[in-house]
């Protein structure tokens, strides 16, 4: 996955434990942006804004949420929850193997908004993209909105809130040097049924546009699985079965995908399309995943060539989930539900056409397995979170060789937390 570079930001964690320790904090600087009033018109422009081609784009947050670009050459950023539920943005720091708020503040309790590093309870997601840190933030009972500040947490400011009626959607984010790209739920008052589109946010201007999104039907759902090269692929699904709550209808549910381009307009092509019955789906670089727990297959679609193939295991064969707990541009991390209702799951890597059983196990499973949930890509490492402690949560750095080698955690490399409170 494409990293980007940051610039001055150099033991990052350590200054701010120091300044911690002498300084006062600077709560965010300057108001909100204004943001009413964005036009949402459909897109119909030439194929790129100022006639030229589309800049590259870059995959932010994963279709699934569960990975996301948050890291630069130096670390990486993260979340950590208190115990009221709220979140503190953390800064780890591979050099000098250590964890610490994003705040600069003497005995700070990271607990409201004076604070750099606080995060107001809801749901969070946060990312790295042209040098600043961004975080889709919905706060519990508030319109939910996009923030921006630099990379050491210095000068906040809102970039984007939606309306009231509108949330964005749990799925992927993309975007390059010009625009955000991101889906919207939106529940239109006079129905009561969701409108799902795909929104494009022009970074310089503070533009929105709704540039995607499919009519046909009620509560068909429209989701962004990620980009390729300089364009967007998109999920499409039929919920007819949801509407009719048929569990048979609900297995017959069509799901096709397809490529946009950055006006949102769809771009001719063969793409995978299949029946929801039995599989179970997942993206990552430029790869579409497709498990189907009843056959014991696994098919991988590269929407950069077009070129398609279909892995069988009978270990991927189960009667009720083959899941993708994880996918990463170099492979995945499956769990194939076992056929005794009081055994562990079977967890396995695949890599390269190779199916490993694995030792590991992924957050929230009751087992006492290492836990090896990937935070973000460190260059020849993973940075992995271990467990879910409050106080003292066990970050560690994992050599790529050695995570998809399923070997001994003797050479991983701990991350020191400072704790919260």
């Amino acid at each position: 996955m494409k990293r980007n570079r940051a610039c001055g930001i150099k033991g990052l964690a350590a200054a701010l434990l120091a300044l911690a320790l002498l300084a006062g904090c600077a709560g965010p600087a300057g108001g909100a942006a204004e943001v009413s009033g964005f036009d949402t018109a459909e897109s119909k422009s030439a194929p790129a804004q100022d006639g030229t081609a589309f800049l590259p784009l870059e995959n932010l947050v994963s279709c699934d949420q569960k990975f996301s670009q948050t890291g630069t050459e130096d670390g990486a950023y993260i979340r950590r929850t208190l115990l009221d539920w709220s979140e503190v943005l953390t800064f780890i720091d591979y050099e000098a193997k250590i964890g610490v708020p994003l705040c600069s503040q003497a005995n700070c309790t990271h607990s409201d908004d004076t604070c750099t590093a606080w995060l107001p309870v809801g749901w969070n997601t946060q990312f790295v993209l042209n040098d600043k840190l961004y975080v889709i933030c919905s706060a519990n009972g508030d319109a939910e909105e996009l923030l921006e500040m630099d990379l050491n947490g210095q000068n906040r400011r809102q970039v984007l809130q939606l309306n009231s009626n509108e949330i964005f959607s749990a799925a992927g984010v993309v975007g390059n040097a010009q625009y955000l790209f991101f889906g919207v739920q939106e529940t239109k008052p006079e129905t009561g049924w969701p409108e799902y589109t795909i929104r494009r946010l022009d970074l310089k201007t503070g533009k929105l546009e709704k540039i995607h999104q499919r009519s046909e039907g009620k509560n068909n759902t429209v989701t962004l699985l990620g980009a390729c090269g300089d364009q967007l692929v998109i999920q499409y699904v039929d919920a007819l079965g949801i509407v009719q709550e048929s569990k048979d209808a609900s297995d017959a549910m069509m799901v096709e995908t397809y490529c946009i381009d950055q006006n949102g307009q769809r771009i001719p092509g063969d793409y995978p399309a299949w029946q929801n019955k039995d599989t179970f789906m997942n993206y990552a670089g430029t790869c579409l995943y497709l498990t189907n727990n009843a056959e014991g297959t696994l098919t991988i679609h590269d929407f950069a060539d077009g070129s398609e193939t279909t892995f069988q295991d009978d270990r991927l064969r189960c009667s009720t989930i083959t899941y993708m707990v994880e996918a990463l541009p170099e492979g995945l991390i499956l769990s194939v539900e076992s056929e005794d209702p009081k055994a562990y799951p079977n967890w396995y890597l695949y890599r390269d056409g190779e199916l490993t059983p694995s030792q590991y196990a992924v957050l929230g499973e009751l087992d006492t397995r290492t836990k090896n949930r990937v935070v973000q890509d460190a260059g020849a490492y993973y940075l992995v979170q271990r467990d879910y402690s409050y106080q003292y949560p066990q970050y560690a750095l994992v050599a790529k060789e050695d995570f998809w080698a399923d070997a001994n955690t003797d050479k991983d490399i701990s991350i020191w937390m400072d704790p919260l409170w």
